[in-house]
């Protein structure tokens, strides 16, 4: 037997619709366990997240409303679909914060997308506090407008080294680029590796300079004994070629001779 629905002093049985909707508002309640779930719940049923929370909650909702969420759920395609684009999917937030990260602003990002700076800040903001990504908005007003890329930030500090450097090449204070560098998701390993990586680079420049110079001073490829008798050539150089080419005839053919 149905269950029973009490309606002023008279018992009456529910109807089709508050049937379907119980076991709508009990699927939701065991599938949905967080705010993204809300997110991805809303967007599939084409609601606001204040919706979804009122059926997790046992609140009312407006007979409207609940014609609508029957009809989704009725039809197995709709469900299927995503929802009007007023509600933001998690697929659509993951975009933008990809975006973010290539283009480095959100001017950028709303160029490329066709909406307000605000409306991206807005994607960003409901993102984060969802934890699909970390955002932290630049709390200094004045300085937003240096906006620089997370490339070029990247490719300046390979270059020189150092941050301050890199925050006078950008013409942006040295407190603004840490926080650039945070919003980024910047990390000091990564800033390690990167003055490793720019080491071993200027190491081989010059290992490859000072071998060209003493071949060309020769007119012949040098033997270890003939590069060690030759001016600015370093007892190291020989160590730094056999730990980086392996051996000097390695070396010999890396470099074309």
């Amino acid at each position: 037997m149905g269950r029973l629905v009490e309606t002023g002093s008279a018992l009456s049985r529910p109807s089709p619709e508050d049937r379907l909707f119980h076991i709508l508002a009990s699927r939701l309640r065991k599938k949905v366990k967080n705010k993204v779930d809300v997110l991805e719940a809303s967007s599939r049923f084409g609601v606001n997240p204040s919706t979804i929370y009122k059926i997790l909650e046992g609140r009312a909702v407006s007979f409207s409303l609940k014609k609508k969420l029957i009809a989704h759920f009725q039809d197995s395609k709709a469900t299927k679909r995503p929802g009007p684009h007023r509600v933001v999917s998690v697929e659509k937030l993951n975009q933008v914060f990809r975006l973010f990260q290539r283009e480095g602003t959100l001017a950028a990002v709303a160029r490329r997308l066709g909406v307000t700076r605000e409306r991206v800040r807005q994607f960003m903001t409901q993102g984060s506090q969802l934890g699909l990504f970390k955002y932290q908005g630049l709390k200094r007003k004045p300085f937003r407008r240096h906006s620089v890329a997370k490339e070029k930030l990247l490719r300046d500090y390979k270059a020189y080294r150092h941050l301050h450097r890199v925050a006078d090449v950008n013409r942006i204070p040295f407190k603004f680029l840490h926080e650039l560098l945070t919003l980024y998701g910047v990390t000091r390993e990564q800033l390690r590796s990167l003055r490793v990586a720019a080491r071993q680079a200027r190491i081989k420049e010059q290992l490859i300079s000072r071998y060209r110079r003493a071949r060309k001073r020769l007119g012949y490829n040098p033997t270890i004994w003939e590069l060690s008798k030759q001016s600015g050539y370093r007892r190291r150089d020989y160590q730094r070629i056999a730990s980086i080419w392996g051996s000097v005839r390695a070396f010999r053919k890396k470099i074309g001779h």
